[in-house]
């Protein structure tokens, strides 16, 4: 048998594990089930890959999010590796040509989204040679998570129909009250093996800016990015469009990112920041999950991340490479404003059977009808068509997920379909006709096998490649062409995949738990009121404080890296001393602060003020400069 260090340098090249992952792998081989929790990056998916190749059958992996399930599969398959996802995107055909596949052991990974073992009527994975379980972003299983979604809840089943196969739980962050809730609905066995990296980073150092000059801040700390790369997050679209831009204006190579762009320019701007093309990145959370790119050198955030969770998570992606890093918070009045207001305008019933009703039209769904259908829902066009608020819709959605009428999977894009409609006469007329076509038309047949007598899937990336063109200006092309009558073409759909857990009802018939959702949401503000302390009111080392809320065993220490810990003016002089010493010339407060973090800027403050008083320093139009 191969060991788990010869499968990891033949199919990743990796020479060692990283921390937990050996320990991890050897007790799940040992038949033990494990809860694994690891920072983001910290290589969870090899804890149980390693260990579905060296077992004769398959193994399951739940996956909460489409879009990750098929990044995996992609990489595994690029390793020489079977495997295969299976999810509400797909037609039941696809399904069940990949079942087939693992029925007969052809395939050692298949993702699975969760929603797949709460739909069905049948338990259809009972009789596969299943011989690992791996639960992914485990934490969505408790309601006391932060990401709490209702078919996780269902993943009980699995443990019932394979009681003695290992069953492996991952996540990035929980609570000791989220673990209990883990190892409860997985019913892990008597033996089972709890591993847990510490929520310390020894390279990453974490600082809050409060002061009304940030985006000076920001900025000056941008500017002074000399390698890697840089992420700052805003919650909405329209501020990562207006602080990209006015990035640019001074000087600082920054693209901007949310899911609202067409995918073709998601994927452009993620592979230029990749790439190191573009360095940094101004975005929403819609960026990030999954990436994992180790030379992030600083993480930022200009607004409030709603909950603890979120925002370890988010500064985790900073230091891969074990390089000294850093997080900056802007705690500005407005951001706290912003957040309070978010937590506390959570729509009522009444809104939500209006926003179910408003749904059932905008797709479609007659009364008594509906169950198991998959949508592409685009939330813009919602939007405009009923003038819904953005983020009632949002909290609507969570509150009918909750209730159990229907699933939110992820952002997906469907393939583009096309089929040439035209007879090889017609055709042949058409080009004679219209020249400019010719290329078009001869590089679609080309690419495409098949093309004059079915429906085929087209793959517009690589058409357009082959036309040297942009992927829009193919869609208008093929629009056109279908307009002619001389194809078939179905366009590709981006959206939220929606999948309707029951047939539809009128919306005064839709029952809802309302002792959970108040629980639920109580939760939440509590979650938000903590980041509010931690941004406002904290004077203790920042890491620490994260670490008591995560595991209060692993906060015994304090970093000796945040800004809290480095609240010290004497250092915080000569710092400001050599800095200005070394670049020669007068600095505002802001840009020294954003040339010294993580210190404190109101340390900074207070330095420079006894600096001037003592005569080591002198102001001139609110720059500070050597005698």
């Amino acid at each position: 048998m191969l060991s788990p260090l010869t499968v990891l340098k033949r199919y990743w090249g990796y020479e060692s594990f990283r921390p937990l992952q050996r320990e991890i792998i050897d007790a799940v081989l040992a038949g033990n089930d494990v809860l694994g929790i690891l920072p983001t990056g910290g290589g969870k998916s090899i804890t149980y890959q390693v260990p579905a190749l060296l077992k004769d059958g398959i193994t399951i992996v739940v996956s909460p999010l489409i879009a990750l399930m098929n990044d995996q599969v992609q990489s595994l398959k690029k390793k020489g590796i079977p495997a295969a996802a299976i999810h509400a995107g797909q037609s039941l055909k696809k399904r069940s040509e990949i079942l087939h596949k693992a029925y007969r052991k052809e395939i050692k990974l298949l993702y699975v989204s969760p929603e797949r073992f709460v739909l069905s009527d049948h338990p259809w994975y009972e009789n596969l040679p299943v011989d690992l379980i791996a639960i992914d972003e485990a934490h969505c299983i408790s309601q006391w998570g932060h990401d709490f979604r209702p078919a996780y809840k269902k993943l009980s089943l699995l443990r019932e129909a394979f009681p003695e196969v290992p069953v492996i739980a991952l996540t990035a962050t929980a609570t000791p009250h989220v673990k209990q809730d883990i190892i409860n609905t997985l019913k892990f066995r008597e033996g089972y093996k709890v591993f847990e990296t510490s929520v310390y980073k020894e390279n990453l150092s974490i600082s809050v800016v409060s002061s009304s000059w940030w985006y000076e801040h920001l900025l000056a700390v941008l500017k002074n990015l000399k390698s890697g790369s840089a992420l700052v997050y805003a919650r909405s679209r329209t501020k990562t469009e207006e602080l990209a831009s006015w990035l640019r204006k001074y000087g600082v190579n920054a693209e901007f990112y949310h899911a609202g762009l067409k995918w073709e320019e998601r994927k452009e701007k993620q592979d230029k920041w990749l790439k190191g093309e573009v360095p940094v990145m101004v975005c929403t959370t819609a960026f990030g999950m999954g990436i994992d790119k180790p030379d992030v050198r600083i993480v930022m955030h200009i607004d409030l991340p709603e909950d603890p969770e979120a925002y370890l998570q988010e500064i985790g992606r900073a230091g891969r490479d074990r390089k000294h890093s850093y997080a900056i918070l802007y705690a500005t009045q407005n951001a706290r404003i912003d957040l309070l207001r978010k937590i506390n305008n959570i729509p009522d019933l009444d809104t939500v059977r209006k926003i179910y009703d408003y749904l059932c039209s905008h797709l479609n769904i007659s009364y008594g009808e509906g169950q198991d259908k998959a949508f592409i829902f685009n939330p813009e066009k919602f939007i405009q068509q009923f003038n819904v608020n953005p983020f009632t819709l949002l909290e609507s959605l969570k509150i009918l997920n909750i209730a159990g009428y229907i699933e939110q999977e992820d952002e997906i894009k469907t393939n583009a379909y096309i089929r040439i409609t035209a007879s090889r006469e017609e055709l042949y007329k058409f080009r004679v006709e219209h020249p400019k076509w010719d290329r078009l038309i001869d590089t679609l047949v080309r690419l495409n096998p098949g093309i004059m007598d079915r429906q085929v899937a087209l793959k517009l990336g690589v058409l357009a490649k082959g036309l040297s063109t942009s992927t829009e200006a193919i869609n208008e092309a093929l629009i056109r062409l279908h307009k002619y009558g001389i194809v078939e073409y179905i366009p590709p759909k981006q959206g939220t995949m929606l999948v309707f857990l029951k047939d539809r009802v009128p919306s005064s018939q839709l029952t809802f738990p309302v002792e959970e959702l108040r629980r639920i949401y109580s939760l939440k503000k509590k979650r938000a009121k903590w980041m509010i302390h931690f941004a406002y009111g904290l004077n203790n080392c920042r890491m620490q404080h994260l670490a008591t809320y995560f595991n209060p065993q692993d906060a015994s220490e304090k970093c000796n890296k945040c800004d809290n810990c480095l609240n010290n003016v004497s250092l915080a002089k000569k710092k400001i001393l050599n800095l200005l010493k070394t670049v020669r010339r007068p600095m505002t407060a802001a840009q020294i602060a954003g040339q010294l973090i993580p210190m404190n800027e109101q340390v900074i403050t207070t330095a420079l003020e006894q600096l001037v008083a003592s005569n080591s320093l002198k102001i001139l139009k609110n720059r500070y400069f050597s005698i």
